[in-house]
């Protein structure tokens, strides 16, 4: 007990200096200052960053890295840097901004916009008055064109490409001569290889034709064109999608397969029916919503992959067609294809089940590395093309396969515990450089695995993550970091696994050595996978090593830091608006549950816990959510999860439990789970109040919501939004793009793991419909009538199930999808209902007329029903 008479101590003095803080609205949340976005220039020397107040408006900072130096200009947008990080351009409504940056001297441009720079030159261009500018940013120099569709500067900086309406031309930006590339008025897709040297473009009409421009023999050639035979008479070029590899000596295109329109039969009765047919690899509604949206296999118009060797005399070849397509990407020398497949229906169809190709793009040839298998994920080529890596989750392995040659090895650790490289414990992170070893990561420590096995894997931080409980992780953008694999040193990512605090540490690569410990403390300044929507990896200047990156906490406003060597930190932003608000402090709980497992949450708690007094406490969750222990909750609408920051303003506690997943039982567990906390909870903190405990989660957290509403007698109040209610019914439905919603149920989020033709007792035990009997919770259901994930008509059924059954039950239908439009009308109205249905339930103050009355049909858009009904009306 002794910790937690501390922590109430530490709460006691805080709740003294919070007394006079404000009360959190929706003024304050319409206005509420964070950084949106950030940059820095090519030498380190200067930032621009971004202030966005909500509808107040975004204010645009230019600063030297001390923060000695800055501007700023409201509702301006599309900064750049300069190549030789000189000038920084950026637009307003009324024109451009040019800022000479040793200086700060502005230059305004009237009425230009749309501006682009070259990324290895000194010049911009811009449209001014229905004419296109082309200008040098140092010395001014300026060209007029008139007449221009489109521009784009070439990768080197050279030249300046120019669309006509009737031409294409090539600007150089050297000798500042012109070059007509071709006459004619149809170009379509433009693409430069990487050094500029190469362009290809396309020109369109009754036949499409393909040219190249070469800078080195300054030629204009045709390369392909639909009269070519080589490529079949069932084959159309498209004029998209063209590129060329890294050593352009390959080229990219896109072609669409002829197909004869089918008669129409003459027996033919009517157009509308859709026939479903057992043996359809798709589903009628895929096929349909794939038609209608000219997406996919089942588009007439779909566009497939095709590849031209230009030098030598290989010809034009085809790497996809109807039953083959691209495996995430094409290499320099390699692609990857996979045979077209129903991917959701892989874990139960064995027809399903992908096969995958190494095809060579220089001459077409293939090697079926990969047979079928329904056990196999995450197929890749290396980035030097040396090697294909997969998981096999049969032989619970990542396996290698040697392009060379040919041979296919096992990945394994040889730690002391003799644990296997099992996917479920070790994630691939990347390669280093020339695919000498794969980085890989365990539960807590960083691995160097020799693709070839002839090297026993190296534990290159040395056991250090297991023994402090230190989880390590590669940064994502780590191509930015020095990484060649010969005993260089990078800078990693790391967070503790108990306390989650978090920072950076300094590794050796190649061998072991103890980790060193850079930036670090109660603070989130980067850490991979978090949650969705966590911060951003250090953002590098591209020729210094000068770091920008975000540190927050859950009592600390994100803000920007410059840091040179992760020791040292200076702030550029000192934004901390919930300094003058009633704010919240945090506490990681665990516990254990009724089955005897571990168990753990977050506490929210005000800064200024009175506890001398009883608070309502609302248990919100999604999945697992312990890791946003440090996260910054900003105040917005509650569209998804209850807002933090404006329900502890409301005079609420909120307890965020982790909900693992558990095979035939997730929710049966989630029961579990959220019972056992709320009990641990009330037993240690006495100023919790048991008979005031709410439930509320959008999505799965909403069908979690859902069943414990329906099968606890612990809760006061419960709201759920865009939850499923029926997993029976959810079995048979479709959702995600009119897929089957089958492996939804059975594999993926919601892991019942059996059908309901084996197993009917688990979808009976894990479905909310099946507790309306013995519900004693009131419900208030949120959906939107075109959520395309859950269907409306799961909260339509527990919603008549509960009125049937004579259960306190609300409905809040919307027009809106699976997540309601944070910045809209509907957000604000729902987030005001909710906030009503919790004040009544858990603080006792009157019910608004929509709970006691409701709304007639007749009164929809005239009368809101959020005027507060008299003391004594009983919804």
């Amino acid at each position: 007990m002794k910790k937690y008479f501390v922590f109430i101590v530490t709460l006691l003095a805080m709740g003294t200096l919070s007394a006079q803080k404000k009360v959190l609205d929706f003024n304050a949340i319409n206005s509420w200052p964070s950084v949106t976005g950030y940059g820095i220039s090519n030498d380190g020397k200067y930032l621009w960053y971004t202030l966005d107040s909500g509808r107040i408006g975004s204010t645009l900072f230019i600063a030297d890295v001390s923060g000695q130096r800055k501007l700023t200009y409201s509702r301006c947008y599309g900064p750049k840097f300069s190549n030789d990080s000189r000038h920084i351009l950026f637009m307003s409504g009324s024109g451009v901004y040019k800022i000479r940056l040793y200086d700060f001297k502005e230059l305004f441009i009237k009425n230009a916009k749309d501006i682009i720079i070259s990324e290895h030159s000194s010049w911009a261009s811009y449209y001014q008055d229905g004419e296109m500018k082309l200008a040098n940013i140092d010395n001014g120099s300026q060209f007029t064109f008139t007449n221009v569709v489109q521009r784009w500067f070439d990768p080197s900086g050279r030249h300046l490409l120019i669309k006509y309406r009737d031409s294409l031309s090539l600007f150089n930006l050297v000798n500042l001569q012109s070059r007509k590339l071709v006459s004619r008025p149809n170009v379509g897709s433009i693409c430069f290889n990487n050094s500029g040297s190469k362009l290809l473009f396309s020109v369109e009409g009754a036949n499409t034709s393909i040219y190249m421009y070469s800078e080195t023999t300054d030629k204009t050639e045709l390369i392909m064109s639909d009269s070519l035979v080589e490529l079949g008479k069932r084959i159309a070029l498209s004029g998209q999608g063209l590129g060329f590899n890294k050593t352009s000596d390959i080229v990219y295109f896109k072609y669409k397969i002829l197909q004869d329109a089918p008669q129409k039969d003459s027996n033919l009765i009517t157009n509308f029916v859709d026939v479903w047919h057992y043996r359809d690899r798709f589903l009628q509604s895929q096929q349909l919503l794939q038609k209608s949206h000219q997406s996919g296999i089942f588009n007439p118009e779909q566009l497939y992959q095709g590849v031209k060797p230009i030098n030598g005399k290989s010809e034009a070849f085809l790497l996809e067609n109807a039953d083959t397509i691209i495996h995430l990407s094409i290499g320099n020398k390699y692609g990857l294809v996979k045979s077209v497949n129903n991917i959701d229906e892989v874990y139960w169809n064995e027809e399903e089940w992908p096969s995958y190709q190494l095809v060579s793009l220089t001459d077409g040839s293939r090697i079926d590395f990969l047979k079928a298998s329904r056990c196999v994920f995450q197929v890749a080529l290396s980035p030097s093309e040396k090697f294909i890596t997969w998981i096999d989750t049969t032989l619970g392995k990542y396996i290698c396969y040697n392009i060379e040659t040919k041979q296919t090895i096992p990945l394994e650790t040889n730690d002391n515990s003799d644990r296997k490289l099992f996917p479920g414990g070790m994630i691939f992170d990347s390669w280093t450089e020339g695919d000498a070893s794969i980085i890989c990561h365990d539960d807590y420590d960083l691995w160097n695995i020799d693709p070839l096995g002839h090297k026993s894997p190296i534990c290159i931080t040395g056991g250090y993550g297991k023994s402090k409980k230190i989880k390590f992780s590669i940064i994502e953008n780590q191509d930015q970091f020095k990484k060649t694999g010969k005993g260089d040193e990078i800078i990693v990512a790391a967070i503790d696994d108990s306390t989650m605090d978090n920072g950076f540490y300094k590794i050796t690569l190649s061998s072991f050595s103890t980790p060193k410990r850079l930036l670090w403390g109660p603070h989130l300044y980067y850490f991979p996978g978090l949650f969705i929507g966590g911060p951003r990896p250090p953002l590098k200047a591209l020729n210094a090593d000068v770091y920008l990156m975000i540190r927050q906490s859950d009592t600390e406003s994100p803000n920007l830091m410059v840091t040179k060597d992760f020791i040292g930190q200076h702030f550029i932003t000192d934004i901390h608006p919930e300094g003058t608000f009633k704010w919240y402090n945090t506490k990681l709980v665990s516990w254990t549950t009724s089955c005897d497992e571990s168990a753990k949450g977050i506490l929210y708690i005000p800064d200024d816990l009175d506890t001398t007094r009883k608070y309502p406490i609302i248990f919100n969750y999604y999945e697992k959510r312990s890791t946003e222990y440090r996260r910054y909750h900003k105040p917005e609408l509650s569209v998804t999860n209850i807002n933090i920051p404006y329900y502890i303003n409301k005079g609420y506690l909120v307890f965020v439990p982790d909900i693992p997943q558990k095979e035939g039982h997730t929710f049966e567990n989630a029961l579990n789970v959220i019972e056992s906390g709320a009990s641990y909870l009330a037993h240690q903190f006495g100023w919790i109040d048991k008979s005031k405990m709410g439930l509320q989660g959008q999505s799965f957290g909403g069908t979690v919501t859902n069943f414990v509403a329906t099968h606890s007698k612990m809760f006061a109040a419960a709201q759920s939004s865009a939850g499923r209610t029926d997993f029976i019914s959810c079995y048979g439905g479709l959702g995600f793009g009119g897929k089957s919603l089958q492996g939804v149920v059975e594999v993926f989020q919601n892991k019942l793991g059996y059908t309901p033709w084996d197993r009917p007792d688990v979808y009976i035990n894990n479905s909310s419909i099946f507790g309306v009997g013995d519900c004693v919770t009131p419900l208030l259901i949120a959906h939107g009538t075109d959520d395309a994930v859950v269907n409306v008509s799961q909260a339509i059924e527990l919603f008549t199930a509960l009125r049937r059954a004579g259960k306190k039950v609300w409905f809040l239908q919307y027009n809106s999808n699976h997540v309601m439009e944070s910045r809209s009308e509907v957000g604000k109205d729902f987030m005001k209902r909710q906030a009503q249905f919790f004040d009544y339930y858990l603080q006792g103050m009157p019910a608004p007329v929509w709970m006691t009355q409701g709304i007639p049909t007749k009164y929809k858009g005239i009368k809101s029903g959020l005027t507060l009904d008299g003391p004594n009306r009983v919804p």
